[in-house]
């Protein structure tokens, strides 16, 4: 008999970051930085990248790309992209940490809101790699955008949420 690990829940009634809504579930979370660097927005090819963050072709965008876990397991593979006019000097930071927390406490930058987009998908052979699971498992394909109290873009996410792990919560009241 296969009795199946109970999934990890993400609500999606917070802005919390990744970090905080594991360590809330009593999950220790973790994180490998993959990629972290800093180009002009152009030379991204990312159309979506330089709408989202309200970018022009010559400002410039860190990339930071990260496996992150709980409890020690790979859970989603995150393709973060920040303003670098906000955020000079974000690649000598220690990335391990939660983005939020660092943006917070490093640059005084707080997510106001944000909004998430949820897709199912199949991991591609590269992001299963990444993630130590097959190709075929599905996932869910979370695309963020998050604002500060200013109104100004200060993150645009792709990140993919292994689907035999991951369970996105709402709750709602009945008015």
């Amino acid at each position: 008999m296969f009795v199946a690990r109970p999934k990890i829940e993400q609500s999606l009634d917070t802005v919390a970051g990744f970090s905080d809504q594991l360590g809330r579930r009593g999950v220790v979370p973790g994180t490998k930085v993959l990629e972290g660097r800093t180009v002009e927005a152009g030379e991204l090819g990312d159309a979506e990248v330089i709408s989202r963050l309200g970018l022009s072709e010559g400002d410039r965008v860190h990339v930071v790309v990260r496996v992150r876990t709980g409890g020690g397991e790979p859970l989603v593979l995150e393709e973060n992209y920040l303003p670098e006019r906000l955020l000079p000097g974000l690649l000598g930071e220690d990335l391990s940490v939660s983005l939020y927390t660092l943006l917070s406490e490093r640059y005084g930058l707080s997510t106001a809101r944000a909004r998430q987009e949820l897709e199912p998908t199949l991991l591609d052979s590269g992001a299963a790699e990444m993630l130590g699971v097959r190709p075929d498992v599905p996932a869910l394909r979370v695309t963020r955008t998050a604002w500060d109290a200013e109104g100004r873009a200060i993150e645009f996410a792709r990140d993919l949420h292994r689907g035999d792990r991951m369970i996105f919560v709402s709750e709602s009241s009945v008015q």
